[in-house]
């Protein structure tokens, strides 16, 4: 493998690395606004 090759696979690898951290945290997000509309929702219902 030439230093090239290599170089241009760690790149992929790290803007790989950086798309999943990111598909992570949208996902959190989206698990953390969720989990709030159904507290708020269950509050609602008993009041």
């Amino acid at each position: 493998m030439t230093i090239t090759n290599k170089k241009k696979i760690e790149e992929f690898i790290r803007v790989d690395h950086a798309g999943e951290r990111g598909a992570v945290k949208i996902y959190e997000g989206q698990l953390l606004a969720l989990n709030t509309l159904v507290k708020d929702e269950a509050l609602r219902k008993n009041n």
